[in-house]
């Protein structure tokens, strides 16, 4: 029996409970501070290989192995042995955990199986063995269920506004619904207060002028595309001003005005600084800004702020 192939009889949302793991860069995470979160996966991942030490396996039991338990057992020890927290995550997410419990069950139901001898004492030590080897697979299934649902908590309000941590969240289904990204949201905002429902239906009908349409049709895009994670500062300033291009015919780039001084902190984030650009627009200059507030760590304060909320 093979444990390397995804088992397709379990959830996919799983995949996506367990990318939380893990997700930091190679070669950063050592740096890291340690989160509560990062020391308990690493808790249970050391429970879980130390339930697979070989010397649990009793020699003795060899001889009254239905199939290849001992094997299969001493191989998902090496597997898990060489697993840290930053890959722990991929091998839950792949399917290989899963194939794994699927492989526990299959050999637990063979444990099952009477042991044929004519020899009333040697049947007796046989039916112990079996029975001592399946509390061994059930304590190792035990520790593997552990992992993955330690691998799915939800971080504290402070660790969950990274944008590596919450954009993982965010695709459950117990994601938060604050329109992080834009398609997680609650009840149609209409529904809230009758001016909601009157903005809803002249944003759909605008009646202000022919340009009114392009510039609504263009907060949309803004509403559904900057609350993306995004991986850089260098992705997120493309995707804004590709929402602009379109904005008029008549609007020519005049001048652009950096809005920080900290020139090294673009070169690292592989983005340019906050900019005011100035365009000239029917004899006289329209400014567009794009500007952003963040925590001196890089965190999300809003997605801070709705995961404080949601654990009151």
């Amino acid at each position: 029996m093979s444990t390397s192939q995804p088992a397709n009889s379990r959830s996919s949302n799983r995949k996506r409970d367990a990318s939380a793991a893990g997700m930091g860069p190679p070669g950063k995470e050592g740096t890291k501070k340690k989160t509560k979160l990062d020391i308990a996966l690493e808790t249970k991942l050391t429970e879980l290989k130390e339930a697979l030490q070989p010397y649990w396996l009793h020699p003795s039991w060899e001889r009254y192995d239905p199939d290849v338990f001992m094997e299969e057992m001493r191989n998902l020890g090496l597997q898990i042995n060489a697993l840290t927290t930053q890959t722990v995550g991929a091998y839950i997410s792949d399917g290989r955990l899963d194939a794994c419990l699927d492989m526990l069950g299959e050999l637990q139901e063979r444990l099952k199986e009477e042991f044929s001898s004519t020899d009333p004492q040697q049947a007796k030590r046989a039916t112990t063995a079996r029975q001592n080897m399946n509390k061994y697979a059930e304590r190792v299934r035990t520790h593997l269920n552990a992992l993955v649902d330690q691998a799915g908590v939800k971080p504290s309000p402070h660790d969950f506004a990274s944008s590596k941590r919450w954009r993982v969240f965010q695709e459950r289904s117990d994601a938060i619904l604050c329109l992080r990204p834009a398609d997680k949201r609650g009840l149609p905002i209409s529904l809230m207060h009758a001016a909601f429902c009157h903005f809803t239906h002249h944003f759909h009908d605008p009646t202000m002028d022919e340009h009114t349409p392009k510039y609504l049709n263009m907060a949309e895009d803004l509403c559904r595309e900057m609350p993306s994670a995004f991986d850089n500062e260098a992705d997120r300033r493309r995707a804004f001003e590709k929402i602009f291009v379109p904005l008029d015919e008549k609007l020519d780039q005049h001048i652009e005005f950096s809005l920080e001084a900290k020139v090294s902190t673009a070169k690292e984030t592989g983005g340019g600084p906050d900019v005011a650009k100035t365009v000239k627009y029917n004899g006289g200059n329209l400014v567009l800004l794009l500007e952003e507030f963040k925590m001196e760590s890089d965190g999300d304060v809003y997605m801070q702020i709705c995961r404080a909320y949601e654990v009151l």
